[in-house]
């Protein structure tokens, strides 16, 4: 049989994002973080995210111990539906997420 691959991404933070990469300016050529910069981060991250599920790939996204309304806005829209964005405040609620996840994928294999 000739079985299609699953792609799937899976992005889990712990934070917000409040740093950019940019190149150093002490260092040209090196890349970094540098400056407070939520905003232009999370434009660039939902982007990001817009790209990958363009592909075809399944993004699922864990928010661990994010409180900050944008950044989980941001992580909510960048999966690929509001049944794929996942918080947890505490391991064993991040430990329910991945099995939930793992269920999913295992789930779309087996249909496939």
């Amino acid at each position: 049989t000739n079985m299609a691959a699953t792609k799937a991404l899976i992005r889990m933070t712990d934070g917000d994002n409040t740093r950019s990469m940019t190149i150093h300016n002490q260092n040209p050529g090196m890349w970094g973080h540098q400056g407070p910069k939520a905003p232009s981060t999370n434009t660039a991250t939902s982007q990001l995210c817009a790209n990958v599920k363009a592909e075809g790939i399944t993004v699922y996204t864990v928010a661990l111990a994010v409180t900050d309304p944008p950044t989980l806005s941001m992580l909510t829209g960048c999966a690929s539906g509001p049944d794929k964005a996942f918080t947890a405040s505490d391991g064993a609620q991040l430990s329910e997420a991945f099995k939930s996840i793992a269920d999913s994928l295992r789930e779309i294999a087996l249909v496939q």
